[in-house]
């Protein structure tokens, strides 16, 4: 009798959702005129370094951590996501 196992979660990386978190980030940096040296020195303050260049590879890329996500929204005067928006982006996004 064989045993009924559940697969474990399986976590794709899409880069549709990456192509959409990069493009959420970079509108956000051009409302608010804040640049990657901007954002470093910002971040520095909440106590994460990150390079102004660590900081284009990764916003280019749309490829970091949630927390990394957050902090760059607090630190561009941002306290609210409106996931439809982002949703929206991602949808727009051809690659």
């Amino acid at each position: 009798m064989q045993s009924a196992r559940k697969n474990p979660p399986t976590y794709v990386h899409d880069p549709k959702w990456a192509t959409g978190v990069s493009r959420l980030i970079k509108a956000r940096m051009a409302a608010a005129g804040i640049s990657y040296a901007d954002l470093s020195n910002k971040l520095k303050e909440l106590g994460t370094i990150q390079s102004p260049e660590n900081l284009r590879v990764k916003i280019n890329r749309g490829n970091f951590g949630a927390q990394l996500f957050v902090q760059l929204l607090i630190v561009m005067g941002k306290s609210e996501i409106n996931l439809k928006e982002l949703e929206d982006i991602v949808n727009d996004a051809e690659l």
